[in-house]
């Protein structure tokens, strides 16, 4: 069986997607998903693609040693700030805790 039309135009490295295949063909996309074994033969074909890797950052581009120290020095300060004001705010909660617990105990 000789295959023309779609797949020469398409079998270079497009995507496969129903809706390339409508296009190029000049059918609709109703009528490509009325056929299940076009349907799934552009299944199959995308199924296969390999996805395309991450670029990679060019070296301009990256952060440098002295700015991710930076960034890093940044993160620790206000993970200790923070762990701070949770010891803060579990004082203050025992606190209330107490007084809540006064109350209770004079009623």
């Amino acid at each position: 069986m000789r295959r023309d039309g779609p797949r020469t135009a398409h079998s270079r490295a497009a995507p496969h997607h129903l809706q390339s295949r409508r296009s190029s063909s000049g059918i609709s996309t109703a009528w490509l998903y009325e056929h299940e074994a076009i349907k799934a033969r552009i299944m199959h074909l995308r199924a296969q693609q390999v996805p395309k890797a991450p670029g990679k950052i060019p070296p301009r581009e990256q952060a440098s040693p002295a700015s991710k120290d930076t960034m890093i020095a940044a993160l620790q300060k206000r993970v200790r700030e923070q762990a701070a004001e949770i010891e803060q705010l579990k004082r203050q909660v025992e606190v209330a805790y107490g007084l809540l617990a006064a109350q209770r105990g004079k009623s």
